[in-house]
């Protein structure tokens, strides 16, 4: 004996595989800091806006300058906006309203979060942070650009496309 769906039965599936699809391709599903650049909607600044726009990059002397005793404040790509200072000894305390997670997939987006973190200025002129979150680590370098009052992070200098992170330091 064969079953048979009937038309309602059918578009009862198609709803649902529908529904399944749209919440597995949703960003609050699956975040990650890891993702390629290029899934970043094109409302982010890139290393070739700066670059058009007369941006400035910052040299080590200058980052020697800035950084140390630096209140930074971070906007992610995914919303949410990260406090930290940066302590003279490399360590800092980092705090995060969490409205769009901290840059990594976590439970509880839209939870504020603390994380202890260390940050050094690398060989190679970039600013380096760790920060150590409760569920999650992220680690990055980022080469620093100032535009009129705000500055920006590019991990490469090469790539044009390279997002360009949102900062602000603050004595």
């Amino acid at each position: 004996m064969a079953i048979r769906l009937s038309d309602v039965g059918l578009r009862m599936i198609k709803i649902f595989a529908t529904a399944l699809a749209l919440i597995c391709a949703s960003p609050l599903f699956a975040q990650s800091d890891v993702a390629a650049d290029n899934s970043i909607p094109s409302s982010f600044l890139r290393l070739n806006d700066l670059e058009a726009r007369g941006a400035v990059q910052l040299s080590a002397s200058e980052l020697r300058a800035l950084l140390p005793g630096a209140k930074v404040k971070n906007l992610t790509r995914q919303g949410s906006t990260r406090y930290w200072t940066n302590d003279s000894s490399g360590d800092f305390v980092a705090s995060t309203d969490g409205k769009g997670g901290h840059g990594r997939a976590v439970a509880g987006v839209g939870r504020s979060n603390t994380g202890v973190g260390t940050w050094h200025l690398a060989d190679n002129g970039t600013y380096c942070v760790q920060i150590e979150w409760k569920g999650s680590s992220e680690q990055w370098c980022r080469y620093i650009f100032r535009m009129e009052n705000k500055y920006y992070g590019v991990k490469s200098l090469k790539d044009g496309a390279a997002v360009a992170y949102e900062y602000d330091f603050t004595k």
